[in-house]
């Protein structure tokens, strides 16, 4: 069976430019999964995606943005269910063909 899950308009951007906004997209998907009251180790593997999302952008583009939006549902059994959606962008070249 499928859930799925409607996107909500609240979107949180953070722009990546610098070390210190790998701090500031970790915090803020912190605060995210606090909010729609993540347990602890769900909310602590955001915090690792989002940080390692924001260190590569700054490593491989040099600058970006990660957009964090959560999403909400019903399961088959109609149960609620949440989540987040992460999404990082960035200019950088790409990969290149070996």
């Amino acid at each position: 069976m499928e859930t799925l899950l409607t996107a909500s308009r609240t979107e949180q951007c953070v722009a990546v430019s610098e070390t210190v906004d790998v701090a500031a997209a970790r915090r803020a998907a912190a605060d995210l999964a606090r909010r729609l009251d993540f347990g602890q180790d769900p909310a602590a593997r955001l915090a690792l995606v989002v940080t390692e999302a924001a260190t590569n952008i700054l490593k491989h583009a040099g600058h970006g943005e990660i957009l964090l939006r959560s999403l909400t549902g019903r399961d088959a059994g109609r149960m609620a269910v949440r989540g987040i959606e992460i999404l990082a962008i960035d200019g950088g070249a790409g990969m290149h063909d070996a």
